[in-house]
């Protein structure tokens, strides 16, 4: 698994709250009003999963987790427990 955003199990989200869409290797985990982020990004998911896989000389790429946290609340309940967010 690839890191590229805040990444949380799915034991961390609730299903009622959060949404998921998946765009060839690069599944996305956010809230509604993220939608439109999420499809803008889903719409050079191809290019980026190519480039990425060339770069890391690769065939294909392993499932990628995207979690997108568009408030400081979100980024904090998706940190381990026990962990600090860190406040950039």
């Amino acid at each position: 698994m690839a890191l590229l955003a805040v990444i949380a199990g799915p034991s961390l989200l609730s299903a009622a709250e959060w949404q998921t869409s998946r765009f060839g290797a690069f599944v996305f985990q956010y809230r509604s009003d993220d939608e439109k982020l999420v499809s803008y990004l889903g719409g050079f998911s191809q290019e980026i999963e190519a480039r990425v896989a060339e770069d890391l000389g690769l065939e294909e790429l392993d499932e990628i987790q995207v979690t997108i946290a568009s408030t400081h609340d979100d980024f904090r309940s998706l940190q381990p427990a026990g962990k600090k967010a860190q406040n950039w």
